[in-house]
């Protein structure tokens, strides 16, 4: 904490760095009152690609910090566990559904998010049925769900651009990017992150109990079975928004 000073300032340089610089850059002297063309550039643009990738940021940490926890294991986190490749293939899998079947594009809205959620859990699941051996164990079930999905994923790709040549949204999925977001899409990852973020810190004396053990959480009165569950499909569903 004794350093926060030295972050604070550099985070506000970082994000001051992002809005500038890009294909177009507009000068500082600028930003406070833009021209039009900078100003819809400013916020149709920077603005919801760096407030994404705040929420991003946000969620990618707090599910990694309550995993550390559950687990029992500095090295837990959505990529080490496999999560996050669990929930890119629920998020392929929902896409190619989308592509490959006449549904409508409400529905197509609320798959992705929906399939990638249940990629996650699986992913998570898998992890803890081979994980049971100890952290080692655990690590070792994560990289390998993880490659397995990853494999999975590039195979489903290699499939779409076949007979989809023209596909730049698997390519933009896989590399994880944020442009081309816009404040409704900022606004539903807000919705769900903003919640259970909340929850986790709120809960934050649960999740350091069964960091210590199950019997100090009975002890200090959490259940840890049902509490593991909770705090396991949040973490999931911070990385599927993710």
């Amino acid at each position: 904490m004794k350093y926060l000073w030295i972050f604070i300032p550099l985070l506000l340089l970082g994000i001051i760095l992002n809005i500038m610089v890009g294909e177009v850059i507009i000068p500082v002297n600028k930003l406070l009152d833009p021209p039009q063309v900078y100003r819809v550039i400013i916020l149709d643009i920077r603005l919801p690609e760096l407030l994404a990738c705040i929420v991003v940021g946000a969620n990618l940490s707090v599910a990694g910090a309550v995993m550390q926890s559950l687990f029992r294991n500095p090295l837990a986190e959505p990529y080490v566990t496999g999560t996050a490749s669990g929930a890119l293939l629920g998020a392929l899998i929902g896409l190619l559904i989308s592509i490959t079947s006449r549904i409508g594009s409400s529905f197509s809205i609320v798959l992705m998010p929906v399939s990638s959620f249940i990629g996650a859990m699986v992913a998570i699941a898998l992890v803890l049925t081979f994980g049971r051996g100890g952290w080692l164990s655990l690590v070792l079930a994560g990289i390998g769900v993880s490659i397995m999905f990853s494999s999975i994923v590039m195979m489903i790709d290699t499939y779409l651009l076949t007979i989809i040549p023209t596909l730049p949204a698997i390519v933009y999925l896989l590399f994880g990017t944020v442009s081309g977001i816009n404040w409704n899409e900022d606004l539903a990852m807000a919705c769900v992150s903003l919640p259970t973020m909340t929850y986790i810190i709120v809960s934050a004396r649960e999740v350091n109990l069964l960091m210590m053990s199950d019997e100090v959480a009975q002890a200090g009165g959490v259940n840890p079975g049902f509490s593991r569950a909770i705090f396991i499909t949040l973490t999931g569903l911070l990385t599927a928004i993710s």
